[in-house]
């Protein structure tokens, strides 16, 4: 038996076509897909696949069942992949998505194919569909428009905030966690920039640990899947504010700086390591935000010009 893994390309890596072959290292078999223009948009690695690695599915209770398809293999490819992008990122390989791949299991023999309960699996991060989303109310909108003078002031944070949402839906969690936590220092840090004294700011602010406490109760629990729940639930520093800020200060610091002569030091090509600091980071910026934001566009007199507008509108218009 064997088994295709499929993985997308990012960059502009232009290949000939006639140059072309498979490329086999350690038993593994690797071929890139080319478009139109000859840029590489996928790699393609094919394995051979024990018996006890063929997919399958498991019954865990009496009405719940769940889809097996661990292959230690995978963590191989993985790593190779890394190695991949290490090497051919100064000829325009951007990254190598190795989180979301699709795989195509080949028997090889009739008795094989008997065996095989599943061909083929995907995995893929998605956004919400535009068509679940609710539209939003336009007195909001307005509302923001017209206290935008004021709102102004809070641009700084709530930059850090819009680059720490978009590295967050790129999987960057490294990048993102310098983002949100921007916004802790910022805002809590009174300018302290020793990780003690920043600590201390941080742990003061009645504030952040509102935040923290309504991103651990409530926020966390539609942001988390399994694996993710059950790290947090493992892990003490995620349960306690104070522990948590310990935590995160210490970490921001690990990753500022980097040594190559540091065998635990943080590795760039594996931000999924840092997946869940990064969640819980923007579930607890997001409830800080959210305050910022509705503290402009909730106050009175702003809801009364907006009132004022609608009526002169509706008189002039209706």
């Amino acid at each position: 038996m064997k088994a295709k893994y499929k993985f997308s390309i990012s960059g502009e890596v232009k290949l000939d076509p006639k140059q072309m072959l498979p490329i086999y290292e350690r038993g593994y078999c690797y071929s890139f897909l080319l478009d139109e223009r000859s840029v590489a948009t996928h790699i393609e690695v094919t394995i051979p696949v024990e018996e006890k690695y063929y997919p399958n599915i498991v019954k865990t209770s009496q009405n719940r069942h769940e889809l097996n398809i661990n292959n230690p293999a995978l963590h191989f490819i993985q790593r190779n992949l890394r190695g991949i992008e290490a090497l051919m990122s100064v000829w325009g390989l951007q990254s190598i998505d190795k989180r979301n791949f699709e795989v195509v299991w080949l028997p090889e023999s009739a008795d094989e194919k008997e065996k095989l309960k599943l061909f083929n699996f995907s995995t893929k991060s998605e956004r919400m569909s535009l068509d679940e989303i609710p539209p939003l109310s336009f007195d909001l909108v307005a509302r923001a428009v017209i206290t935008s003078w004021d709102g102004a002031k809070e641009s700084v944070i709530t930059s850090f905030y819009r680059k720490g949402t978009i590295d967050m839906e790129a999987q960057e969690y490294i990048d993102a966690i310098y983002d949100f936590y921007m916004i802790l220092e910022t805002r809590f840090g009174d300018g302290k920039w020793r990780g003690n004294q920043v600590k201390q700011k941080l742990k003061a602010s009645a504030e952040l640990k509102q935040a923290f406490t309504h991103a651990k109760e409530h926020s966390l629990e539609g942001l988390l899947n399994v694996e993710l729940r059950k790290q947090k639930q493992s892990i003490d520093v995620y349960h306690s504010y104070e522990k948590f800020i310990d935590y995160i200060v210490d970490l921001r610091g690990t990753l500022h700086h980097h040594s190559e002569k540091n065998p635990k030091a943080w590795d760039p090509s594996k931000p999924e390591k840092y997946e869940l600091d990064a969640v819980y980071l923007h579930a607890i910026c997001n409830h800080i935000i959210f305050k910022v934001t509705r503290d402009y566009i909730d106050e009175e007199s702003v809801k009364l010009d907006y009132e004022r507008q609608c009526n002169d509108f509706l008189s002039k218009y209706a």
